[in-house]
């Protein structure tokens, strides 16, 4: 935990407690095989900038929360993730493990989490670029 909250501390301007809260719930959250914690951590700060009060600029079902969780596309209220970390790292990393699951590696499972499942298996709005973020966030984590 503490050699991720450094890395974390590194790149984003937040409060040390906070980095370590944010690593911790990640460790947690974590499956066995996909996503691990550094894989949640990469996703965080592509979304969110570790900023767990971020909201997208959708116009209708902001993305909230740390992993920009869309709450109706996932059937919760936005005040079940606004001010819950765990519940929005929790729901984030789930999301990613029923991808990974349903499409069998980490980038289909990574740019579905970007743009919906059904759009990628119809090849619609695509973005290549998300999974290359990803890829190069992830890599801060490797040790």
């Amino acid at each position: 935990v503490e050699d991720l909250t450094k890395i974390v501390l590194a790149k984003y301007k937040i409060a040390p407690a906070k980095a370590k809260e944010i690593v911790t719930l990640a460790k947690k959250h974590e499956d066995k095989v996909f996503p691990k914690a550094s894989d949640i951590l990469a996703i965080i700060g592509i979304e969110s900038s570790f900023n767990p009060n971020a909201k997208s600029n959708l116009k209708h079902d902001k993305a909230v929360g740390l992993t920009q969780i869309r709450p109706k596309i996932w059937g919760i209220h936005a005040s079940d993730l606004v001010g819950n970390m765990e519940t929005q790292i929790k729901l984030g990393s789930n999301i990613l493990n029923k991808y990974y699951h349903k499409l069998g590696n980490e980038d289909d499972a990574v740019h579905a989490y970007n743009i919906g499942l059904s759009n990628l298996r119809q090849d619609k709005n695509l973005n290549p670029s998300y999974v290359e973020k990803w890829k190069a966030e992830l890599k801060r984590y490797e040790t």
